[in-house]
Parts: structure tokens; C-alpha cells; sequence
């Protein structure tokens, strides 16, 4: 596992639990330093994940004005809670990591979304990524 895996997974927790009971960010902020599964620890990944966390935080509302435009027949409230977040994840890190390839950024959404989602979460995630990339990002 990459260190932005790592941190993408870790992001991925803690704005699931963050939408799900409301708590502040802060409260909830919290990063393992080692693999799950080993002993191993995983240097140089905290960072990222911070940045993805608190980017979702501090820019929800424009990331969910985006990914409502663009999700055919799915309000933001009826979506399953692990697909609104991982959209939410991507839809930042494409505005606001320009060093990181669009599709590397659409990948490993669509990976991590084979991971926690449902069996339909990937095709849902890679749809939505792929028409807000088309349609918002800049080339």
C-alpha cells in the first residue's frame, strides 16, 4: 500500500464518521500510525490525510453543490454515506492537489470505493469523477 493509499483510506474514516455523528473534526481527528494487520509503521502519509480531511471540511458545501450537479437522479442525502465521502474526498484533491494526475485522483477512488462501498459504489464513484473532471476541472 502507497503512502497516499494510506492516507486517502485514513481521510476516507474520519469524514465518514464525521458525517455520520456531526462531531467536530477536531474530536474525531485521529490517525494510527501503523498498517492494520502489522507491525509495521507507515512514515510520511499524516500529512496528506490532514490536508484531505480538512480540505473536505473547509470546502463541503462547494463539493457538494459539485457533486449534486453532476449525480443523475441521487440527492447527496440518499447516497450511501461511504460514496458521498469518497466523492467529496476526490472532487478536493482534483480542485486542490495539482500534482496528483486526474486519474490517478479518479483510480484510487474507484479503488477505495471497491474496498468500503457496495458492489455498485465503483462504477458510481468513476461516473461522477468522470463527468465533474469533463465538465469542471481544468485540463
Amino acid at each position: 500500500m502507497g503512502k497516499r493509499r494510506k492516507s486517502r483510506e485514513s481521510a476516507l474514516q474520519n469524514l465518514y464518521s464525521w458525517d455520520l455523528i456531526g462531531e467536530t473534526p477536531t474530536d474525531l481527528f485521529y490517525f494510527s500510525d501503523k498498517i492494520p494487520g502489522s507491525n509495521h509503521v507507515f512514515e510520511g502519509w499524516r500529512t496528506y490525510a490532514q490536508k484531505l480531511f480538512e480540505g473536505v471540511v473547509e470546502h463541503r458545501d462547494y463539493l457538494d453543490e459539485l457533486i449534486s450537479k453532476y449525480s443523475k437522479h441521487w440527492r447527496l442525502d440518499r447516497m450511501a454515506t461511504v460514496d458521498r465521502c469518497i466523492l467529496r474526498q476526490a472532487v478536493y484533491e482534483l480542485l486542490h492537489c495539482p500534482d496528483v494526475p486526474k486519474a490517478v485522483v479518479i483510480n484510487e477512488a474507484v479503488e477505495i470505493a471497491k474496498m468500503y462501498g457496495e458492489s455498485d459504489s465503483p462504477i458510481f464513484i468513476n461516473g461522477n469523477l468522470d463527468q465533474i473532471c469533463k465538465k469542471e476541472i481544468a485540463s
